[in-house]
């Protein structure tokens, strides 16, 4: 299968690419909040973090019919209200 982050990769500039290529092989510059930022911009610039956020809309959207489907014979409860809001709280959360 051929993902989006691979496509996104594959548009880069080289030289971004290659930055990105080496700070996922190497755990040195991991700590270093310029190097997280950096690469965070670049999968925002080459499409990654939308694709991404599309993806999980899309998964969620999904997660809620089958929610409905599966428990479509249970009463209404606040457990089920609980879990029926986890989907929309896993998505719509930032890390």
């Amino acid at each position: 299968m051929y993902y989006q982050s691979e496509a996104a990769l594959d548009r880069a500039a080289p030289a971004d690419r290659a930055f990105v290529q080496e700070f996922v092989a190497s755990a040195r510059h991991r700590d270093e909040d310029h190097q997280v930022r950096r690469v965070v911009g670049l999968m925002r610039d080459y499409g990654s973090i939308d694709f991404a956020a599309e993806y999980a809309a899309r998964i969620a959207d999904t997660a809620r019919e089958k929610f409905d489907d599966a428990f479509a014979d249970c009463a209404d409860s606040p457990a089920l209200a609980f879990l029926r809001a986890l989907v929309p709280f896993m998505i719509q959360r930032q890390s």
